[in-house]
């Protein structure tokens, strides 16, 4: 019986997604994730989670040393199947592609393509935030609004802009 109901809910699932794939259309769905220093866990947990064949772009947005070298991408390759690299000015994103933050500039999405500026090295470095906000400006005519609401009072500055566009944040 619980095997019954499993795959039901299983063949539930898989329909609500097709249907959500169907409405969303052709464009390419990017998820930016942004963590603090201290995050590699929780992006090595969110990887092994996420299906190798999703159809997604996701781009990895961390606070770094820029003065130290990073292994990253590196270490991100081993909890998951795709491909985990560090971006590259002008890099087109590709679906089922991982792309990481270099250690030495800050991210931003401009025209669906990646753009490295200058990391700040002095005063407040606030690279989420700028991802964030780039691209909720990239994806406006694409984004939709989510229901969901954060019940925690902290964020970083980049789901606000995120939201004001109608983009969906998770809190």
């Amino acid at each position: 019986m619980a095997d019954q109901e499993s795959e039901s809910s299983s063949q539930r699932r898989d329909a609500q997604e097709a249907a959500w794939r169907a409405s969303e259309g052709e464009h390419l769905l990017v998820v930016g994730v942004g963590a603090s220093a201290g995050g590699l866990d929780a992006f090595e947990r969110f990887l092994r989670r996420v299906p190798p064949a999703s159809g997604i772009a996701f781009v990895l947005v961390q606070h770094l040393d820029p003065e130290h070298e990073s292994i990253l991408a590196e270490i991100l390759g081993r909890a998951t199947e795709m491909p985990v690299e560090f971006a590259k000015d002008g890099d087109g994103l590709e679906p089922d592609h991982v792309y990481v933050m270099p250690r030495d500039a800050a991210l931003l999405l401009e025209g669906g393509r990646l753009r490295l500026v200058p990391a700040e090295t002095h005063g407040l470095r606030q690279p989420i935030n700028a991802f964030l906000t780039s691209l909720a400006e990239d994806q406006q005519a694409r984004s939709r609004r989510s229901p969901r609401r954060s019940r925690s009072s902290w964020h970083t500055g980049g789901s606000t802009p995120a939201r004001a566009r109608a983009g969906r944040t998770r809190g």
